[in-house]
């Protein structure tokens, strides 16, 4: 169990225990000094459920890699509240346009298991490469909705159907077998 910050890099320590079998989990600071008693509760509930074959279970594999475009929208953040709890099990890497409301956004999702990807263009191949590298899945949540959409149709058209598009297309040519690409649609 690696407790402390994120500045740490305890990627050696995660190696190791994944080379003999052992559980590994990352419990702790992420990027802004969260609360020690928050890190201390963690690790006391981590050890209290550590012998359950399940979360043993979960501890003892890799984590998998989650992809996710549109974080900063409300489909986006109501995906980050779900995966991030289970930060045994996955590795969330999500991808936000660099503004200062987004990153404001950002700041209360710090979580040892959450690497933001900022990019500038959902459409844009090289932005999407660096995201969805090394996935294990892609959640493609990212669009223009209204009232944007409908005053910038063209915008619009380019980032909704183009960006699905880079995506998909750099999912195949991605360094790792992406398992499954999700897409949402407002209808």
């Amino acid at each position: 169990m690696a407790i402390g910050s994120r500045a740490r890099c305890g990627k050696e320590i995660e190696e190791g225990a994944r080379a003999i079998g052992a559980g590994y989990m990352v419990i702790g600071d992420a990027a802004m000094a969260r609360r020690a008693l928050n890190a201390v509760r963690e690790a006391f509930d981590a050890a209290l459920t550590f012998d359950d074959p399940q979360v043993h279970a979960d501890v003892t594999k890799p984590q998998k890699i989650v992809a996710v475009t549109g974080v900063t929208g409300t489909m986006g953040q109501e995906t980050l509240k779900q995966l991030l709890p289970r930060g045994n099990r996955f590795k969330i890497r999500a991808f936000a346009r660099p503004s200062e409301v987004n990153r404001e956004k950002m700041k209360k999702f710090a979580a040892p298991n959450l690497e933001v990807v900022w990019g500038g263009d959902l459409g844009n191949y090289e932005d999407i490469k660096k995201l969805v590298d090394g996935a294990d899945y892609v959640l493609h949540i990212g669009a223009m909705v209204s009232p944007a959409a409908d005053k910038y149709p063209e915008k619009t058209l380019y980032t909704n159907i183009g960006s699905t598009s880079v995506s998909s297309r750099q999912s195949r040519n991605s360094r790792t077998r992406i398992r499954y690409i999700l897409y949402m649609s407002e209808q």
